[in-house]
Formats: C-alpha cells, structure tokens, sequence
C-alpha cells in the first residue's frame, strides 16, 4: 500500500513507528524551567525518564489538569517517497513531582533528574555526628543499669570508738551519685560519688562489726562490695599496782584506759582466771582488795575493762601480788622429829647447875592439831649430862607463846630425889612458808624444888633454877 504524502505508515516494516509528539505538563503555578523532559504518548500515564545507575522509570499519577493540545505547524511538503517529519510543539511548561522540577524541553527526548537542595551538605554531616555521639554516650554511659560494684574495701585509721574505711572507684558503667555504707547489714551512712572515705564514729569499744559499701545513683544500686570484718579497738587499763596487803588479801589500783570512754566495768584476773567484777567509780582511780588468798603467797594480777555492749579490753600487764606473812602468832610450832635445845643457867641454887653454865638437850615438840597453830606436847629433860629423868609437859598456845607446867625429878637432896616444879615458856621468833612453821624460838625453862628434910637433921631449902632457852632450824 503506498503511503500519501505527509503520512506515516505504522504498519511499514521498514518504516520506524511514530513517535507521539513530547508533551510539557505542569500544575498552573510552577514556572517552565531547563528540567527533565516527561514523554507522555495519548494512550499511556506521563512517564518520567531518570538518568542514573538504574534508570527505573517513575510513574506519576493522572492529574486531573485538562490537557494540553500541541498546536502543529504548517511543513513544506516533503519530497516524493520521503516520510513526513514529525510535528513540532510548544515549550513544555515544568511541573513538580515527588519534590523534582521535572520539565520536558522540545529539542529533548532525554530525561534528567535533580535533586532540590534545601541547605549546606555539612549541616546534615554535623546533625549525624551529634547523633551517632548521643548513641555513643548513651551505651557507655549506661544510665538504666545500676553503678558498678566499689572494690578495695578496707578498714584503717581505727579508734576505741571510731573507724575508717577507704574504698577504690571503678571508672566502668553508670557514675556514681552516692556510696551507701553498711554495718552489720544495715545502713550506717552516706557520702557523695566524688569521695571515698567515710568514717564511722560512736562505735563500742572492742566491738565487732562487718561493713560493706554500695554505689548508687538515683534507685539503682550496685551489689555490696566484699564484706570487711573490723574490731574496733578496745584499750586496756594502765598503771597496776598494789597498795596494800595482809595474810589473806591484796589492794590492788589501776588508771581507766586512754583515749576511751570511761568503761562500765573491771574484771581482775588471778593467775589467768577472773575472779572479781568490779563496778568502775564514778570518779577517780578504781581500785579493789581481792580477798582468799594465802598468807605470804604470789599471784599474777590482770585487770581488763568491760564496756556495755559486749566490748572486753585485753588484759593488762601482770602484776605479781604479793599477800603478806602471817602474824607470827599464826606459825605453827613443830619439831615432831626433835630439836637441838640450848641452854643457859641464868640463876640457881644448885651445886650442879650453876650461873653461867651452858649446856644442850635434846626436845620433840608435837603439836596436836593437824594444821595452824595449836597446842604442843613437849617431851625433854634438863640436865647438863643429857642424862637427866624426862619429863612431858603441854605447852599452851597464846598467841606466838606457849606455857606450860608439870612436876618432874630434877635436883636430888643428899641422894633422895625431889619432885620439882617444872614450867617451860616458849615464844615463836620467826616462821616461813608456805605452812609457817616455826623456823626460831626462844624462852626459858625454871624448876624450883620445895623444902625436903633429908633426915638425920639434915635438910635442903627450897630454891629455883632458871636458865634460858633456844633453838632453831627444827628438824621435822
């Protein structure tokens, strides 16, 4: 079929389809500008073409803008046989779509994009840095978990009624606001995230607590630390001396201890074992007699003090305390295994026992009680010979004397033998320990002989012999 002039056949299988006229679409308000070209065929939605990596094509919606007729122009007659060339249009006006100018020039078929630019590229670079910092901040910062747990804990610096306790901050996790302190599981204080010390006062003397510390900031709250075990210092009483003493008790007096309150009690301590409370003295040096204990006898002596609240010192330094020697009156008199008697005649009427003369004798002295001082049996004679008739006698004990009398054969008239008087007198001089025997004594020994008619006119006076005594060192 043979094309008429100015026609062009779509169907010519050498001749290229036509192309719709380029129709330039816009909303009224929006002036034509150089902008990417919208090819819009009368059959088909407006179809932007967009240069780029992937040159998807973007499809925009029908508007409702009544269309727009491309007014064509008068062109001179092409040759024979040439195809008529397509009909020109008028400058398209451009339109906004999706936040593009999109314009479609007549001398272009090519579609070109460009973004509208709303401000500095670095503004957008800042806002991001900012963001990505804020994140940052917020995941080191941590401000929904509870601070870390504080470490290093210990205990220094401590008094009878006062400790320190030091800790190591941990630079990890959410800041701390607050350390809470806890004594005994309980809480005992505060001090702010910036310090790490605190100071517990008031506390007992020797007193025994456990701390542990926790960070918190607002209601979060770290675990306690480590448990840290302290005993508070509990100082003991100084300056211990005896002031006094007898056969059966010490005084004792002490000073209060230093740099402490003034404790509620004393305990005295003899030989390791307590064997006094002592109520401490409103005022002044406390002091306090122990009583029970034997006569001339050493004890080690401690005192410690006793705070209300369970708080025990240890003890001081010892003292060795000494009880005092028994009165002499006390010392037990005994020679049971017999003592070496001297003797010396101080008056006489006796051709035998003259002034002066001295002379030895053997004695045994038996007490009879079991222990202390009680009477004595004596058992001896009194001749310078030794070999003079013995006699027994009970000695009765008053006091550091002893006294006693009985009738012996001592002198003799013209060969008879005289019943003579005989009294002993003994006084304990010294005694030692521990039982307080006897170790000296003195005395006298006197016998007077009555009147005695020997017979054949012959007779004896009366008269009396005395003569002093001693000993020591008995042998028991």
């Amino acid at each position: 079929m043979d094309a008429s002039p100015g026609e062009i056949t779509p169907d010519h299988p050498d001749t290229p389809a036509p192309r719709p006229a380029p129709v330039a679409w816009a909303p009224p308000d929006q002036p034509a500008v150089d902008s990417p070209t919208v090819r819009m065929p009368a059959s088909e939605h407006p179809t932007v073409q967009v240069p780029g990596p992937t040159a998807s094509p973007v499809t925009a919606a029908p508007t409702t803008a009544a269309p727009v007729t491309a007014a064509p122009t008068t062109a001179a007659p092409a040759p024979t046989g040439a195809a008529t060339a397509a009909p020109t249009t008028t400058a398209p006006a451009p339109f906004s779509l999706a936040g593009f100018q999109v314009a479609a020039p007549a001398t272009s078929t090519t579609s070109r994009w460009r973004p509208r630019r709303s401000g500095p590229w670095w503004v957008a670079a800042a806002a991001a840095v900012v963001i990505v910092g804020l994140v940052i901040g917020l995941l080191v910062w941590s401000p929904w978990s509870p601070p870390a747990t504080p470490k290093d804990v210990v205990a220094h610096g401590t008094s009878a009624t006062a400790v320190t306790l030091a800790w190591s901050a941990r630079s990890e996790g959410t800041p701390v606001e607050t350390y809470l302190i806890q004594r005994d599981g309980k809480e005992a204080g505060s001090v702010p995230g910036s310090q790490v010390t605190f100071r517990d006062e008031g506390l007992v003397p020797g007193s025994k607590h456990t701390y542990a510390v926790v960070a918190a900031r607002g209601s979060k709250h770290s675990t306690a630390s480590a448990p840290v075990p302290v005993t508070v210092p509990a100082p003991s009483p100084t300056a211990l001396v005896q002031q006094g003493a007898d056969p059966q008790s010490v005084t004792l007096g002490w000073s209060p201890p230093a740099d402490s309150p003034p404790p509620d009690q004393y305990l005295l301590l003899v030989d390791g074992r307590t064997t006094d409370v002592v109520g401490a003295p409103a005022a002044g040096q406390p002091t306090q007699r122990l009583l029970g204990l034997q006569a001339g006898s050493t004890y080690s002596v401690q005192v410690s003090a006793v705070w209300s609240g369970g708080g025990i010192s240890a003890p001081s330094d010892a003292l060795a305390a000494t009880t005092a020697d028994p009165p002499i009156s006390e010392a037990r008199l005994e020679a049971s295994s017999g003592v070496d008697v001297a003797f010396r005649v101080t008056s006489s009427n006796s051709t035998d026992l003259t002034v002066g003369k001295s002379f030895t004798s053997s004695w045994t002295l038996t007490p009879t009680c079991g222990s202390g001082p009680c009477n004595v049996t004596l058992e001896g004679d009194f001749h310078p010979s030794g070999d003079g008739t013995p006699f027994t006698l009970t000695l009765v004990r008053n006091g550091a004397t002893y006294t006693g009398t009985t009738r012996a054969s001592i002198s003799s008239c013209r060969g008879r033998s005289v019943e003579d008087t005989v009294t002993v007198t003994l006084t304990v001089a010294t005694a030692t320990r521990p039982d307080w025997i006897a170790t000296r004594w003195t005395g006298s020994i006197q016998y007077v002989n009555p009147y005695t008619n020997a017979g054949g006119g012959y007779y004896c006076p009366s008269g009396k012999t005395v003569a002093v005594i001693s000993a020591s060192s008995p042998t028991t």
